[in-house]
């Protein structure tokens, strides 16, 4: 398997100019410290400020390079002063002129975004903050093992605390309940790596999506036994490592420096994998590792680079799943989007109906898991499926990133003015975030004829992220051939193939075409590089299975809410508070049993802490026992009367109600109650509800 900097040597030996220009372009962004990247790169390319820029990089890293010596000499360019010492890797040549278009992704400033796909991850040097922090550590250390003695000490089984599977007295504790175990009691491994291939196809359809094999391997869970046991005092490190990986994966999101970027990755893996190597039973450090996996594969360029860091974080997210530890409904919902993310459509929608059914068909509608629908659905190609799911989610809760993908989706359906209209208002609200937006809206521009805006939004699009190949490559290719250069329109389309992420992928084919059309030759394969060594998974045990489906009640035809929390008739649920996360379900049920035949009325009472009326911030859903399906009321504070109330309560006058607070918002509800009229076996009316006493 040769690598872009070596099948880009290759091809410019062979004579292959265009394919050794793309080739070498793209090794210099993977590496911008190669300085054999820069020498024949320079060597390839035609004008002359842009081989004088590329010969200065190859100086600037090395100045005792003769080579780019020469070729300066050769094209009658004074040699830049030879420093005191030798710059290191990725200095910047100060004197140089603008760098070609194929270069610039290694030639941006540090303060400027921008995703290289690194082949190693370089490290700065530790700055002194590196010492008070372990100085810190260190006393938290201290506090922990003497809390942890005192808890032996008041405790006989203090010691029986420790496993590993669910949270231990001295490392983090779960956050909720969860389910333990994935179906079938299997977990992936990296025991064995991820092989991909760089090949130079003749075929001009070929795809120019890299290959890449997953070698995964698969295991039946083995006794926790084999795993040595974790003391106090290392399950105490182990937790401050944690800590800080958790601290310096959240630093590295908001960082705007790339190389300061890839530096807190490297540290907090080196801390994660620490910790995983003293507690290696506990799932919430997996999920970390999972995080920064992610993390580290959202800064890449190339496709290839980014499906191994997705690879390698969906590993760790299955070991965090199976054992445990971490908030399970938000974390199984990341393994079919992971795999999605990787092109794995298939079997990422056959994890989704697993969670599906594992909730059971009479669950509280979940947003997330409509917004995973639609994602699997863009994945498959199904665009109008798609749509249809994300505004289903869309009519529960609104957020800008479910916008984003409808505006995604939109695009690919055609509707180019909505999607247009969507843009505008997400860029509106947040002018300096997320570039690729910018660039989705340079598309529809372009495709609209307006090039000016086209060029404009590119520009504030590269402003805004590091990852500018892909689709901001795709609309440059346009706007290249229109201005007559075949050559650049050409790299560029090529650039974008092997660039272009996931929900983008409709496009490809688009592209495939395109490059046929121009007679384009052989498409490009450029091998992944992920960068470092990876720390493999080791043989653990998954914890015990607990599965919770609702049973089918007797004589309903679907199954009824599983777990409701019971509330009178006529008191109501009580003060309801929110924390962000709650998903409330309750079942009211008259206090003296009683067999309807018929329901009349049926009023909702919302009551605000404050009096309020109006339209409120939450949903609310009532069960249907005919349809066996949650409808969404529209929530209003104060009394409402329900249409069509018989389908909301049973034979017995029982009604089940859901709640949904946005997410991450909190709330209250000082009261939530029902009044019900209706009429029972023997023909007579009845009445229960709030502030109603129960017949005698």
């Amino acid at each position: 398997m040769k690598s872009a900097l070596e099948a880009g040597i290759a091809a410019a030996q062979a004579g292959d100019v265009r394919n050794a220009t793309i080739l070498l372009s793209n090794a210099v962004r993977i590496e911008p410290g190669s300085e054999l990247g820069w020498l024949w790169l320079g060597r390839c390319l035609a004008e002359p400020e842009r081989k004088v820029y590329c010969f200065r990089r190859a100086l600037a890293l090395n100045p005792a390079n003769a080579e780019a010596a020469q070729e300066l000499k050769s094209m009658g360019v004074a040699l830049p002063p030879v420093p005191e010492k030798p710059p290191g890797p990725g200095v910047e040549a100060r004197e140089a002129p603008p760098a070609p278009p194929e270069a610039q992704a290694a030639a941006q400033p540090a303060e400027v975004k921008r995703a290289p796909g690194r082949k190693a991850v370089r490290r700065k040097t530790r700055k002194r903050t590196d010492g008070l922090w372990w100085v810190f550590a260190g006393l938290l250390l201290l506090v922990v093992l003497a809390g942890s003695a005192l808890l032996v000490l008041l405790s006989p089984v203090g010691a029986g605390l420790r496993g590993g599977l669910v949270g231990t007295a001295t490392g983090p504790a779960p956050s909720a309940p969860f389910a333990q175990a994935l179906a079938g009691g299997q977990i992936v491994t990296s025991t064995t790596s991820l092989t991909t291939t760089s090949t130079l196809t003749s075929s001009p359809t070929a795809s120019l999506t890299p290959t890449l094999t997953p070698t995964p391997t698969r295991f039946t869970a083995t006794p926790s036994a084999t795993a040595s046991p974790t003391t106090d005092s290392e399950a105490a490190r182990a937790m401050i490592l944690y800590t800080r990986a958790k601290s310096l994966r959240d630093q590295a999101v908001q960082e705007q420096s790339l190389e300061r970027f890839y530096d807190l990755i490297e540290q907090a893996r080196e801390c994660i994998d620490e910790a995983i190597a003293l507690e290696p039973e506990n799932g919430e450090y997996y999920f970390t590792r999972f995080r920064i996996y992610e993390t580290l594969g959202s800064a890449q360029d190339l496709t290839a680079n980014y499906q191994i860091s997705q690879e390698l974080a969906l590993e760790n997210l299955r070991t965090a799943v199976a054992l445990g530890g971490v908030l399970f409904s938000r974390a199984e919902r990341d393994i079919p989007l992971t795999l999605f993310s990787v092109r794995r459509c298939d079997e990422g929608m056959a994890e989704l109906d697993q969670i599906v059914q594992a909730r059971g068909a009479s669950a509280p509608p979940s947003v997330g898991l409509q917004y995973v629908a639609s994602c699997g659905y863009l994945c498959q190609g199904e665009i109008g499926k798609a749509l249809e799911a994300i505004e289903k989610a869309q009519a529960i809760e609104d957020s800008d990133d479910y916008q984003w993908l409808q505006a995604i989706l939109l695009y690919h359906a055609g509707r180019k003015g909505e999607a247009l209209e969507i843009l505008n208002q997400l860029i509106t609200r947040k002018p300096n975030s997320f570039g690729p937006r910018y660039y989705l809206r340079a598309l529809i521009y372009y495709e609209q004829g307006r090039s000016d805006l086209a060029e404009r939004d590119l520009y504030f699009g590269d402003a805004n992220t590091w990852n500018r190949a892909g689709l901001a490559s795709y609309v440059r290719a346009h706007l290249a051939l229109d201005r007559g250069h075949k050559e650049e329109g050409i790299a560029l389309l090529q650039e974008a193939r092997i660039t272009m992420l996931w929900p983008y992928h409709p496009l490809e084919a688009r592209i495939d075409r395109e490059l046929i059309l121009l007679k384009a030759g052989k498409p490009v394969h450029i091998a992944g590089e992920v960068g470092f060594e990876w720390t493999p998974i080791p043989p653990v045990a998954p914890a015990a299975t607990a599965t919770h489906r609702p049973t089918r009640a007797p004589g309903q035809p679907f199954p009824t809410p599983p777990f409701p929390t019971p509330a009178s008739m006529e008191q109501g649920s009580g003060m309801i508070q929110f924390d962000g996360v709650a998903y409330p379900v309750f079942l009211f049920q008259p206090a003296q049993p009683v067999r309807l035949q018929e329901v009349r009325s049926l009023r909702l009472h919302l009551i605000s802490t404050s009096g309020s009326s109006g339209p409120t911030i939450f949903r609310t859903f009532l069960w249907d026992f005919k349809k066996g399906v949650w409808v969404m009321l529209e929530s209003l504070w104060g009394d409402s009367d329900i249409p069509d109330p018989g389908r909301f309560v049973d034979e017995q006058g029982r009604i089940y109600v859901a709640v949904r607070y946005p997410v991450e918002k909190r709330g209250t509800i000082l009261n939530l109650a029902f009044t019900l009229v209706g009429v029972a076996e023997d023909g007579s009316e009845v009445k229960f509800g709030w502030g109603i006493l129960p017949a005698p």
